[in-house]
């Protein structure tokens, strides 16, 4: 299912759809589009094409590692999920530079309706309490001389509470931490990377 000719009807519409008509803004590494493919679809066949980069994202990315000898490995954290129940944020820089980051996770909902299990063991910081959000700003500010890239899981994934987008939800004391505390962050690393090139 997931094979060569998936691949190429996939990144020839992605080519065709997205990166040629905006090719002044489609995020590009290594001078080439990026593409990335979830796990497992970029596991069970990896796609190769001379027109991208193209990275896999996961969960567990170490788990992966043994399997790199078979050819199959996950580049890329989806979100920082070996920091889980850590004392302390210790985020990992893989590939290219790349480092993951969330406000939160806590998928328990889907448990409750019996659409996932093991929720319990993935929480991160679910009424944003612990503040973690903000130590893993502060751990990519100490080590931005090696980050490149800067993965903000997500947007609006509200089914895993990770979302930045402003919200109001039973645990959130203030819906708008996440988005202001992004902001914040993300000029802070402009303003420290344009001092760096100035």
């Amino acid at each position: 299912m997931y094979g060569e000719s998936f691949w190429r009807k996939v990144l020839d519409y992605i080519y065709r759809r997205f990166v040629e008509p905006y090719r002044n803004v489609y995020l590009k590494l290594d001078g080439k589009p990026l593409v990335l493919s979830f796990a497992p679809v970029g596991l069970v066949c990896r796609p190769k094409d001379p027109r991208f980069v193209i990275r896999v994202v996961a969960t567990r990315v170490d788990l992966w590692k043994p399997l790199s000898l078979f050819g199959i490995r996950a580049d890329w954290d989806l979100w920082p999920d070996y920091i889980v129940g850590k004392p302390r944020v210790e985020l990992k820089i893989r590939t290219d530079g790349y480092v993951a980051i969330a406000p939160r996770f806590d998928d328990t909902r889907m448990c409750i309706a019996g659409a996932r299990r093991g929720c319990w063991s993935r929480l991160l910081d679910p009424d944003y309490s612990s503040r973690i959000y903000e130590e893993e700003w502060r751990w990519i500010l100490s080590h931005l001389d090696k980050v490149k890239i800067i993965a903000i899981y997500s947007w609006n994934e509200y089914h895993e509470r990770s979302e930045i987008e402003p919200h109001i939800d039973a645990t959130a004391r203030n819906g708008l931490y996440p988005y202001e505390i992004t902001k914040t962050f993300i000029q802070r690393v402009k303003s420290l990377c344009r001092e760096v090139d100035a």
